[in-house]
């Protein structure tokens, strides 16, 4: 089979998208392609999977209207049996395949859209609701035409009500699909926030967190991930600047993505990662993927409470829950106290190879 996974936004070699689904479906033999932003001038092979670029643009320009026209000129010409679509934007790209193409088309979820619209506090409310409402409604029609829908994680399950027989959570847990990178790593000991970088992730939380922590632990803090506002990340780097441990703060991207490597090799040396996300409807049900990661390094995670995390992270010994209304010395007790628990009988539910499983149930079913 040919599967040919699609994104508007995502970089080509994303962490789901190529390390996690392509690589898996490479590995069975089948033909895969991504069509995903990348500074390419022209396709190419990684790891056995065909690369076609979309020029990288900034998420509010009249060039994402461009890329998507692209993209779907490339679907196109490729006559895939299968295309992933990894933002609801390209529903309506799936649709015009499957008609042309008679191809079959999977919806793979990675966020409540609909959430993240309705909180997105960088458009004005109004237009939230609208486009919020909008987007949910594009996605539930989808349901009647979509071969299958696949979603990152668990408490989405019953978010489009969708047929059992035509849904899977196919969660992002830890892959060792990862290519290890020889690149200089930072002056240790240092503290380690990884991934999107925005405010609801808690990237001021987290550099907050790590100053009450440095008088008791002198350390550097990593800032590691990509910002896809301009003026959230001017605030950034304004709080940096600010922060009277300055010289100790290094931010690796910022206004360019990450390699997923890069980030697997700095939380396997971190001393600790922060995760202190604002907790909201957004994210208080989700595992975030660095969860995942970091129990797979047996790395400590500092993380904030909600009933789900506490949970998680007491099963499997994720790190410090609650981190947000420690003191610097109770904070600095509990990372020295921490020690990663013994690997139980493999494979562990917080490792790629269960999800791989369903991937692979998802595939059988659609060559049928």
């Amino acid at each position: 089979m040919h599967h040919c996974h699609l994104s508007i936004l995502n970089p080509s070699q994303h962490t789901r998208i190529f390390h996690k689904m392509a690589k898996t479906m490479a590995a069975w033999g089948d033909r895969v392609s991504i069509i995903a932003q990348d500074e390419a001038a022209e396709a190419y092979s990684q790891d056995g999977i065909r690369i076609n670029p979309l020029p990288p643009f900034h998420r509010l320009s009249l060039s994402r209207w461009k890329a998507r026209k692209k993209l779907y000129q490339q679907a196109l010409a490729l006559e895939a049996d299968v295309y992933w679509l990894h933002s609801p934007e390209l529903l309506g790209v799936g649709k015009k395949l499957q008609d042309q193409l008679g191809a079959k088309i999977v919806y793979d979820v990675h966020e409540d859209y609909y959430l993240t619209l309705k909180m997105a506090r960088h458009y004005p409310p109004l237009i939230r609701d609208v486009m919020a409402n909008r987007v949910r409604s594009i996605e539930k029609k989808a349901v009647a035409w979509l071969a299958a829908l696949t979603y990152a994680e668990s408490c989405y399950d019953n978010m489009l009500e969708v047929p059992n027989e035509k849904k899977w959570i196919i969660r992002n847990t830890f892959s060792d699909q990862i290519p290890e990178v020889d690149t200089p790593l930072p002056k240790q000991p240092y503290f380690l926030i990884s991934g999107t970088l925005a405010p609801e992730w808690g990237v001021m939380e987290g550099i907050r967190c790590w100053e009450k922590l440095y008088p008791h632990f002198p350390s550097r803090l990593v800032i590691a991930g990509f910002a896809s506002r301009t003026t959230w990340l001017q605030q950034l780097r304004h709080r940096i600047h600010q922060s009277p441990y300055a010289p100790h703060i290094e931010l690796i991207g910022g206004d360019t993505y990450v390699p997923y490597p890069r980030i697997w090799q700095l939380i396997q040396h971190c001393d600790a990662g922060l995760a202190l996300y604002q907790v909201s409807p957004l994210v208080q049900d989700k595992i975030p993927t660095k969860f995942y990661s970091f129990l797979a390094a047996g790395r400590p995670l500092l993380y904030p409470e909600t009933p789900t995390w506490r949970e998680f992270g007491e099963k499997w010994g994720l790190g410090v829950c609650g981190a947000t209304e420690m003191t610097g010395p109770t904070l600095h007790r509990a990372i020295q106290d921490f020690s990663p628990p013994e690997r139980q009988a493999s494979p562990l539910p917080y490792l790629w190879e269960n999800d791989a499983q369903l991937l692979r149930t998802v595939r059988d079913q659609l060559a049928i």
